[in-house]
């Protein structure tokens, strides 16, 4: 997968073989047609230089904002061509301060038609650099999406496998717990029995890529119903989503792991009852989810199961996101929390 260290290394790569190549092409078209060696040379590093700078600290932090911001085409490229025109006149200024301190006098005819015929150079070496900049990041994405795409397809192999390798006849199960429902008489037993069928049958059931996280969240409540039948008053819960959140698309099974970590791992080192929040809202484009529990902190390095819980976790998200989505784990003397954010304007298809 290319990240953005590569894109960094590729990008510095092009940047001083493409400038160097434009200094040597201006130093010979100079040395040719206005001045002499030494003036050419000193005139060329110039060049070279402010174009290294213009383009590094200048132009590459603008387009990366563009980039992320997705503007409209045509104004985009309206405002790109201007943007150019006025680097170049800045361009030219500093190169003619350069060039009186360089040029001798006899030559200052030379040196203000190279000036003026350098402007228009630049504003078109700017445009192709700015082409070129959109033009091998639109390769580099088209090349990371069909690599994500063949991992998503991978993983999606993977976990239909084994599901089916773990796969209970959902005919017997559900017949089975129909059964003891028929059989069952006290009205907790009977409530316990059904929401661990409404559970199970969340889990055993196929799934859309993205369903509305509220579908999750009832399944979840189910689960969690289940587990205060077994723990008592050693278990206090709440759920606390808005209907937005609820509503909200997102991949099946997202708050699923961190409850199942927060359970097994708040329950060791809980000093009480374990206490249990989940909530959830969307803001700004992105639905934020938190799972918090009153345990301690472990340290994911230290512990095998959890660090691999909460790398397949953030790896799943890096595959249907492409680093847009945060997962992040915070503690304090009061408990553990986990937090997800993830963008509501790109769906995951895994």
């Amino acid at each position: 997968m290319i990240d953005d260290a590569d894109r960094s290394r590729l990008f510095w790569r092009l940047q001083l073989a493409g400038w160097t190549v434009y200094g040597l092409l201006a130093g010979a078209w100079m040395g040719a047609v206005f001045f002499g060696p030494g003036e050419t040379v000193a005139l060329a590093l110039c060049r070279t230089g402010f174009g290294l700078l213009a383009t590094g600290a200048v132009l590459r932090p603008l387009y990366r904002r563009v980039r992320r911001r997705r503007f409209p085409l045509a104004a985009t490229g309206c405002g790109l061509f201007l943007l150019c025109g006025l680097l170049a006149l800045l361009d030219g200024a500093a190169i003619g301060l350069a060039a009186r301190a360089i040029v001798p006098g006899p030559e200052e005819k030379a040196l203000y038609s190279y000036l003026f015929t350098g402007v228009l150079t630049r504003w078109m070496a700017y445009g192709i650099w700015s082409v070129l900049y959109f033009g091998v990041h639109l390769w580099l994405d088209a090349e990371q999406a069909g690599e994500r795409e063949a991992r998503l397809r991978a993983e999606a192999e993977a976990s239909e496998l084994r599901f089916l390798r773990a796969q209970v006849n959902p005919h017997f199960l559900f017949n089975a717990l129909n059964t003891v429902l028929s059989e069952t008489v006290h009205p907790s037993t009977r409530s316990l029995v059904q929401a661990l069928a409404d559970y199970l049958r969340f889990s055993l059931c196929r799934h859309a890529p993205c369903e509305p996280l509220g579908r999750e969240l009832d399944a979840l409540g189910h689960y969690l119903a289940v587990e205060k039948a077994r723990f008592l008053e050693k278990l206090v819960y709440h759920i606390d989503f808005t209907e937005e959140a609820r509503q909200a698309p997102a991949p099946v099974a997202l708050v699923q792991p961190l409850l199942e970590n927060a359970m097994k791992y708040g329950r060791q080192t809980s000093a009480g009852a374990l206490e249990l929040a989940l909530s959830g809202r969307v803001d700004a484009g992105h639905l934020h989810v938190q799972v918090w529990n009153s345990g301690g902190w472990i340290t994911p390095e230290g512990n095998t199961s959890l660090r691999t819980g909460l790398d397949n976790l953030r790896r799943r998200l890096a595959l249907l996101y492409a680093g847009e989505a945060t997962l992040s784990l915070t503690h304090d003397i009061a408990g553990v929390s986990a937090e997800l954010s993830l963008p509501l304007t790109r769906s995951g298809t895994l």
